[in-house]
């Protein structure tokens, strides 16, 4: 808006002032004069021009740029490593003649070719019952399995972050240094169950982390085991 000053002459107004250079961005193209003339005030007390505080912000934004396009790469590239070894995992596992070759060929892979640093899987049910004293991973038809766990058993979804102590004692006894965790749900014919994979590092399977690679594996795992158990 116009106003008028002490002296009578009519000023304008910092907002029309800036919406005219807004939707005039060739003005000072036009008019260099001006653009020599002007400063910025600086942080430091000291002034920059305006082409100077154009350039530095361009730089700024640029790097950020640089720094996210980098991050996007460098976790492209991983993903795509980590795709390949679950691809020969999964392979593995299909050819395998037996639970326990399936089992075995699981927790070795997960350790040498995934670095988790401790897998437990606990299946429960009634079509496990005669496995019952073949391993630590038959759990009969009790009741833990499905109270602890069961946020994760009755939606159906994979889940990452911590596990409370309770949890931790069933899947691994008293080890203390694991201390982030992925739950993988497992379900078929007349049985249920989880799959855990155990860090030492904190970060390495975060609360906020993409959990539906997580849920494929868990699927695809639950119709391997689905054909083992006979």
């Amino acid at each position: 808006m116009r106003t008028k000053s002490s002296t009578g002459r009519q000023t304008l107004s910092a907002e029309v002032v800036a919406e005219f250079l807004h939707d005039t961005p060739s003005f000072f193209r036009d008019y260099p004069e001006i653009l020599r003339g002007l400063s910025v005030p600086h942080e430091t007390g000291g002034a920059l021009s305006l082409i100077e505080r154009q350039v530095e912000a361009l730089r700024k934004e640029n790097k950020f740029l640089q720094e996210k396009l980098s991050t996007f790469v460098e976790t492209a590239n991983g993903n795509q490593i980590i795709l390949g070894r679950l691809n020969e995992l999964i392979v593995a596992l299909i050819e395998c003649q037996s639970m326990k070759g399936l089992l075995d060929c699981l927790y070795r892979s997960a350790r040498e070719d995934f670095d988790v640093h401790a897998t437990a899987i606990r299946l429960t049910g009634e079509r496990v019952a005669r496995y019952v004293r073949a391993g630590k991973e038959y759990v009969a038809e009790d009741d833990v399995l499905p109270n602890l766990f069961a946020e994760v058993l009755d939606k159906g979804e994979a889940y990452a972050g911590e596990l409370s102590r309770e949890q931790q004692t069933y899947l691994f006894g008293k080890q203390r240094k694991l201390h982030s965790f992925a739950l993988l749900p497992l379900s078929g014919n007349r049985w249920q169950g989880i799959c855990c994979l155990a860090s030492k590092d904190p970060a390495r399977f975060p609360a906020d982390s993409g959990t539906e690679l997580f849920g494929q594996v868990g699927r695809i795992l639950s119709t391997l085991i689905n054909r083992q158990l006979r």
